[in-house]
């Protein structure tokens, strides 16, 4: 079960994944993630959303769509918990 509400993650390349990591600073990189570092939106508590990426083992994954960095932690926090 994802704990991070409306979110899915679909496979990107490695090279989709550099890219994105090189593109700018990540807003922050924790758990084998990162949040891309320019805001892409806000959300309608007017938190600021980025992109999310994120490796697992081989696999590269994006978020289906931006999330806030409270999102993106407990998205870290239930992968930790899933390999623990």
């Amino acid at each position: 079960m994802n704990g991070v509400t409306n979110v899915t993650w679909f496979e990107v390349s490695e090279k989709r994944f550099d890219d994105m990591l090189g593109a700018l600073p990540p807003q922050v990189m924790r758990g084998g993630g990162f949040l891309l570092g320019e805001a892409s939106d806000f959300n309608s508590h007017g938190e600021l959303t980025y992109l999310a990426f994120r490796q697992r083992g081989e696999i590269f994954e994006q978020a289906t769509r931006p999330l806030t960095l409270a999102e993106f932690d407990a998205a870290v926090q239930e992968h930790t918990d899933d390999t623990d």
